[in-house]
């Protein structure tokens, strides 16, 4: 079993590695909201039938633009560092 604790150091591990190469959205500030966005999941879209992939990293993405919204958003980073979180946390809690 993963602790949260794991978990944190990971996504850290994953900012660190993205800030040191110039990803603006790098933030420790997103590691917190982007593990229980991760976790909620289930709860939040119990009427999705099937969920894929694409949707669960969408759903993190979108979590995390919304928490700072009037930061002006690089697309493509935030969207590289989301499916960096998703994979992360997906095999860390298997």
């Amino acid at each position: 079993m993963t602790t949260h604790q794991e978990l944190v150091e990971a996504l850290t591990t994953i900012i660190t590695r993205e800030s040191a190469e110039g990803c603006p959205m790098a933030h420790l500030q997103l590691i917190e909201p982007a593990i229980r966005r991760w976790m909620s999941y289930a709860r939040r879209n119990k009427k999705a039938k099937h969920p894929d992939w694409e949707h669960r990293v969408h759903d993190l993405e979108k979590g995390l633009r919304t928490l700072f919204p009037d930061h002006h958003y690089d697309a493509a980073c935030l969207r590289h560092l989301t499916e960096s979180f998703a994979e992360t946390l997906e095999n860390l809690l298997r």
